[in-house]
């Protein structure tokens, strides 16, 4: 069977199981059985703590089963295993997203050329939106909500881009692209985890936005970087729901980084298939456990370094917000820099008045 088959075969609509695994691949599942790698990880590491969170307990806590008490160990690292694999299939084919992520808008590309262009006129650019009636409706209600706080009600497509100006139209446009991702909520994971994820991936991409303004770089990348990064992990969760396992994930910290490694790989594919700039597909792929491993003084100032940093500050601020972490937890204003502090407090108004952030 050609890959190309078996990935349209497996994004069918249909939830038929997936493909068993190959001997040579139970008996490598085989030989790590006597390896406990699962524990609960230390409340110290906030990125551990949070995918906890969000794919083993939160899950639980909702209704969804736990996997199995009764499900040996061999068996439940064989099913890890397969997702896995099915990850590194998908992520390995030219074909990669495009049978399971839809195209962003059409008129977006010719929207973030021209949002390029600072001679472009405000005429020109409500034209141009006018010609989606999705991206209308999104500006006009931006424009009216709380933070702009216009004196009267604005109705017209072209004071509604005045009003918002480039930066905050290249935003809001970006949000807008990445929303149809989101909204394909297939199976029982994916519908309740998607909008966390998504909540999650709008404050990472406010977070990269401030620490790049911070280091005098360019802050759309780093927006739509932190935009971009998850995608794949919803791709994963769409693929454990046609699995036909209606279950959590297990709550294993080695299984949990293995999944957002390949994860951002497959985001980071996307990202090409999509056309992203070079800078934003870069700092997807260092998200990696090998790049995160791999530590130079470039990589200090990279972009990917900014993402990591405002990846964790959006975790952070949203184990605050649904109760797992204390906002006065001193482990997390001991480990902080004075920055950090003042980005981690944006995004927690961020987050309670859904608003634009802004130190």
């Amino acid at each position: 069977m050609s890959l190309t088959h078996w990935i349209r075969r497996f994004f069918a609509k249909d939830n038929a199981a997936v493909p068993s695994r190959t001997t040579s691949a139970d008996n490598s599942i085989a030989s790590e059985q006597n390896q406990d790698r699962t524990h609960a990880p230390s409340d110290a590491d906030w990125h551990a703590r949070y995918l906890a969170w969000l794919l083993s307990e939160l899950p639980v806590a909702s209704g969804i089963p736990a996997p199995s008490p009764n499900l040996s160990t061999l068996k439940l690292r064989f099913q890890q295993e397969e997702l896995l694999e099915q990850l590194q299939e998908l992520r390995r084919s030219k074909f990669a997203g495009q049978d399971l992520i839809p195209r962003v808008p059409a008129v977006l590309p010719e929207l973030f050329k021209s949002l390029r262009d600072e001679n472009t006129s405000g005429k020109y650019l409500a034209d141009t939106i006018a010609k989606d009636v999705v991206l209308v409706a999104e500006v006009l209600q931006e424009v009216n909500s709380s933070y702009y706080n216009p004196t009267s009600k604005i109705n017209n497509l072209e004071s509604a881009v005045m009003l918002l100006g480039q930066n905050g139209l290249r935003m809001l446009l970006a949000k807008v692209s990445f929303r149809p991702i989101i909204q394909v909520q297939t199976g029982t994971l994916t519908k309740l985890l998607a909008p966390v994820i998504w909540e999650q991936s709008e404050l990472c991409a406010n977070a990269a936005r401030l620490f790049a303004i911070e280091h005098g770089k360019d802050p759309f990348p780093a927006f739509l970087a932190g935009l971009l990064q998850n995608v794949g992990l919803i791709v994963a969760l769409r693929i454990t729901d046609r699995s036909g396992r209606q279950q959590a994930l297990p709550n294993d910290t080695w299984f949990h980084a293995r999944l957002l490694s390949e994860a951002h790989i497959l985001s980071g594919m996307i990202g090409q298939y999509w056309g992203f700039p070079d800078q934003v597909i870069t700092a997807i792929t260092d998200q990696t456990d090998d790049q995160q491993n791999t530590s130079t003084d470039q990589q200090t100032n990279s972009l990917g370094k900014l993402l990591r940093d405002a990846d964790e500050l959006s975790q952070i601020c949203l184990l605050q917000k649904s109760g797992i972490v204390e906002d006065d937890d001193d482990r997390i204003s001991e480990s902080l820099s004075v920055s950090a502090k003042r980005c981690l407090q944006a995004l927690k108004k961020r987050s309670a008045a859904n608003a634009p952030v802004d130190f």
